[in-house]
């Protein structure tokens, strides 16, 4: 696994989209100490809507099975 400085890692945002408020402070937290840059949304809808606004992140976390809007539907949105 390739080792990268701290000040590389603050470069990549990573949006989490999860439901379950646990599970997201919990990738939040193990995310952060590594100095990315987490940007968390409760649901599906939330992460659509910044999607589309140009808020791309590099990588995207998401429950699968979140009321209104799916992992799925929102991975699809991706560019």
């Amino acid at each position: 696994m390739e080792q990268r400085n701290v000040s590389e890692n603050s470069k990549f945002v990573i949006m989490i989209a999860e439901d379950r408020k646990d599970q997201a402070l919990f990738i939040s937290r193990i995310l952060s100490e590594q100095d990315y840059r987490v940007i968390c949304v409760d649901d599906g809808l939330r992460a659509l809507q910044l999607i589309v606004r140009g808020v791309i992140p590099h990588i995207l976390v998401t429950d699968l099975k979140m009321p209104t809007v799916t992992g799925f539907r929102v991975a699809r949105s991706m560019p």
